[in-house]
């Protein structure tokens, strides 16, 4: 009884903090939303806010009830009140967006309303999207530019307190891949919600990419961040039975969130990539941190070796430069790179020579 009481006493104290905090947040915010149906009051308080703003903190604010969500929202921020599951009221869904809502995805969360006792908030996280039982999804069958996209129409027979949901999943079902999936979530008025079966999943590699900001050369004295590339830009290129620099034509270039990178370390510079990455390398040849990797996602390295500190990298003036060190990190951040050139298969990025990825894309789709 002890504990329960304390438990009482820590989520009350609590609450009165939250509410105290954003009561004094809202000053100076405008009602964006308000929805009052005798039931169920909601309002939706937003910031006014410069487009060159970039700080990060309170931009807006739900209030349900007289009760804030404890929840600092994005910029910018949707709802709408459905019946997902069975109960006396219907549930919100919010979704919300960050400054970085190009590469961080939308946040999506399910509101249980309770006219007895405090409402109930399930953050789902990013990239899911609640859906009808009924309808047709357009998706991108590949990372190419133009994509090239595709119809799923579906029509699921829906089960009482069950409901579906889209989500992209990086890495899923293993670190290899990336997956397209819409999955049945069910709800247990204690439990909460849980994870069903996959109705339908469409399957396809991730490529190892370089974060935007590294530079590529496109002769031998321009530059430019690789974020900043489209198919039809001249790069340089290098001709291996030759042995000299080319121009060549992107004919295929990609833009890939990742999890997991790594931060090459050399004297002149240092490179962001991911693990699989393929790298020249004097005395290896195709080499990168994730050499098994390497060889099964993309078509075109038979034979990749494993990068060492201690090995010599090409350079684009045709010196070579040691690697001192290496950092492998996590952050959720966009990446790029090239999957096809008019000629050759290499480019130089930050002046190291690299391997272009030529991947072949993988789905299932489970009925």
């Amino acid at each position: 009884m002890s504990s329960k009481l304390n438990a009482q006493d820590y989520i009350q104290t609590t609450s009165i903090r939250v509410n105290d905090y954003f009561q004094f947040e809202i000053q100076g915010m405008n009602v964006v939303y308000d929805y009052d149906d005798g039931k169920v009051s909601i309002q939706l308080y937003q910031a006014e806010r410069d487009e060159d703003d970039t700080e990060h903190g309170v931009r807006s604010v739900i209030r349900i009830n007289n009760f804030y969500l404890p929840y600092t929202l994005g910029i910018q921020n949707t709802f709408k009140i459905v019946d997902l599951v069975n109960g006396g009221l219907p549930e919100i869904i919010l979704t919300s967006d960050d400054d970085c809502q190009a590469y961080c995805g939308t946040k999506t969360f399910i509101i249980n309303l309770f006219l007895e006792s405090a409402f109930k908030i399930t953050d789902f996280g990013l990239d899911n999207e609640i859906i009808s039982n009924k309808g047709e999804i357009t998706y991108s069958e590949s990372y190419e530019d133009p994509p090239v996209e595709k119809v799923f129409k579906y029509n699921y027979v829906k089960k009482p307190n069950e409901f579906f949901v889209r989500e992209f999943s990086y890495f899923m079902p293993t670190e290899d891949d990336c997956a397209y999936l819409i999955r049945s979530i069910l709800y247990d008025e204690i439990k909460g919600y849980s994870k069903g079966v996959i109705k339908w999943k469409v399957e396809v590699w991730c490529p190892a990419c370089f974060t935007g900001d590294m530079l590529i050369s496109l002769n031998e004295s321009e530059k430019k961040p690789i974020s900043s590339l489209k198919v039809g830009d001249q790069v340089l290129t290098y001709d291996f039975e030759k042995g000299i620099n080319k121009i060549a034509r992107i004919e295929g270039f990609i833009k890939v969130p990742h999890n997991v990178y790594v931060e090459y370390h050399f004297d002149h510079d240092s490179i962001i990539a991911t693990l699989d990455h393929p790298f020249y390398l004097s005395t290896k040849g195709w080499s990168s941190l994730d050499p098994k990797g390497s060889v099964s996602r993309y078509n075109n390295y038979k034979v990749v070796n494993k990068i060492a500190v201690g090995d010599t990298f090409k350079l684009s003036n045709g010196k070579e430069v040691s690697l001192k060190s290496f950092t492998v990190f996590e952050e959720k951040i966009p990446s790029y790179t090239i999957t096809k050139l008019s000629e050759g298969n290499s480019f130089y990025i930050n002046d190291i020579l690299v391997g272009v990825e030529d991947f072949e894309q993988h789905r299932q789709k489970i009925k």
